[in-house]
């Protein structure tokens, strides 16, 4: 189905009970928090679980907002020449799931540090079955998470040791989408799970994520 201008208009339906998916515009993600089912507007044949993460701290909801992360469960592996640099590589920490950031945020240089946190901490982030709310605006076509992991995971090997003349990659195996928690903490954010602290611009920017509650869902959105 096409509006008048030619644009594809994909119903906002939830692929599993049929209801009407939530979308903050000018989210590209649509949810179902009664299916916990996340679906990429543009790839609608494809639906990912959706789940929140559990708050370090209980917060009136005012107080709270719930980012959007996709995450990647999957392994990485290496091929490297250099015996030293492959031994410090096989003795290093494993990485535990990758969360990327699937909200619009002018700090882009901030997603690899808080992947690679939130991947050496693993057991902080825990689902809470029992937690709701509004949640941001998605905007990452989940097209390019492979290529977002591999380039994480090299980059976490270059903080071990230099990656020149390394040959890293990631399989992923599994592809969900998780409502974070960020505390409001004076003009910016921490995160809750972990505490770091953020500005108020990491997500307040001007862009399309200044929006904080969930828009009344549509029916159809033109691609």
């Amino acid at each position: 189905m096409t509006d008048e201008s030619g644009r594809l208009l994909v119903p906002l339906v939830c692929p599993r009970c049929g209801g009407d998916l939530e979308a903050p515009s000018p989210s590209r993600v649509g949810i179902c928090l009664n299916c916990k089912v996340a679906t990429f507007m543009r790839q609608p044949e494809n639906e990912y679980h959706l789940f929140f993460i559990e708050a370090r701290e209980r917060r009136p909801s005012s107080e709270i907002i719930y980012a959007p992360f996709w995450l990647v469960k999957g392994s990485g592996s290496f091929n490297c020449g250099d015996d030293k640099k492959k031994r410090i590589y096989q003795n290093a920490r494993k990485l535990g799931p990758l969360y990327f950031p699937a909200f619009w945020t002018p700090k882009a240089a901030n997603y690899e540090n808080l992947t690679i946190r939130y991947a050496l901490a693993q057991e902080s982030l825990v689902e809470d079955k029992e937690a709701h709310g509004a949640i941001l605006a998605g905007v990452l076509d989940p097209s390019r998470l492979a290529a977002m992991a591999a380039l994480c995971y090299a980059a976490y090997l270059d903080r071990l040791a230099d990656v020149t003349g390394v040959e890293a990659s990631y399989k992923v195996e599994q592809v969900a989408y998780a409502a974070v928690p960020f505390l409001k903490a004076g003009k910016g954010w921490t995160d809750g799970v972990l505490g770091v602290a953020f500005p108020g611009a990491y997500f307040f920017g001007g862009g399309p994520t200044s929006a904080l509650n969930v828009t009344k869902p549509e029916t159809a959105r033109g691609l």
